[in-house]
């Protein structure tokens, strides 16, 4: 079974990677053929689609920097860029529609002329897309950027980007589940169980829930915490656990639960 946006069925699920992608929230992977494919994805529980805002800048700012990093195998369409957040709707939707429209051109002059027909609402977001690029490539140079190298940036992001919505009051049954599963593997107040510890406990958890060979890169995401006695695991970022989970499951679900291998 696939993931959104990788059109293979992944060998490696890593968490929080900004060392080596700058969409580091989950980064799903298939070696398995003559390239590398990739998903990497930012996780937001909400993201406004307007060029003054902060997270909608340095979310643009981090896919600027996957095509200063991939950027050959972002157009090869072997790296993707993915995006998953919970609203504004409405706008998220515009985006996922441009960047289907994007991609289906083959260039961003097909794109430009194809641009006038669509609706008004994919202009907007298009506005607001060459405008926040405008603005990160002129942070980096003294001149302000030229229109070509803008729309080309712009396009170049927009034709690989792969939109999630996921409104939270509608997340999949699996996520109160794998919540439900954690919450039976409590830290208790008198152990005094390190980070290591909690992973080896998520580890567990996940050897269990994912049928097939798994590389499984977890740090910053679970916290072990106590508090006045009582005892919890303590999840961070729950949008972006329950979205590794579903990636997770996904992997060689045919194999044996004999045959799991999960590694930090």
């Amino acid at each position: 079974m696939a993931v959104p946006g990788l059109d293979v069925v992944p060998d490696s699920v890593c968490l929080q990677k900004a060392n080596d992608f700058p969409l580091d929230d989950v980064v799903v992977l298939n070696r398995q053929g003559s390239y590398e494919l990739a998903v990497q994805r930012q996780v937001k529980r909400t993201l406004e689609i307007v060029s003054s805002s902060g997270p909608w800048l340095k979310t643009m700012g981090q896919c600027l920097a996957g095509l200063e990093s991939f950027g050959d195998a972002i157009d090869a369409d072997r790296h993707r860029l993915g995006l998953t957040a919970s609203g504004p709707t409405t706008g998220l939707e515009a985006l996922r529609d441009l960047a289907a429209s994007a991609a289906a051109q083959k260039s961003v002059a097909d794109f430009l002329q194809e641009l006038p027909r669509l609706d008004q609402s994919y202009h907007r977001v298009w506005k607001h897309l060459t405008q926040t690029v405008s603005d990160l490539l002129a942070e980096s140079d003294v001149n302000a950027p030229e229109q070509e190298l803008v729309h080309r940036s712009a396009y170049r992001i927009a034709r690989r980007l792969v939109v999630q919505i996921e409104p939270t009051e509608q997340i999949s049954p699996r996520y109160p589940a794998l919540c439900a599963a954690l919450q039976e593997r409590v830290l208790h107040a008198d152990t005094g169980v390190d980070a290591g510890g909690v992973f080896r406990k998520v580890e567990e958890l996940a050897q269990e829930w994912v049928h097939g060979a798994v590389r499984l890169t977890l740090p910053c995401c679970v916290t072990g915490s106590v508090q006045g006695g009582s005892r919890f695991v303590a999840i961070r970022r729950p949008g972006l656990l329950w979205w590794s989970a579903n990636a997770l499951n996904s992997l060689g679900r045919k194999r044996s639960p004999r045959q799991h291998r999960c590694r930090p």
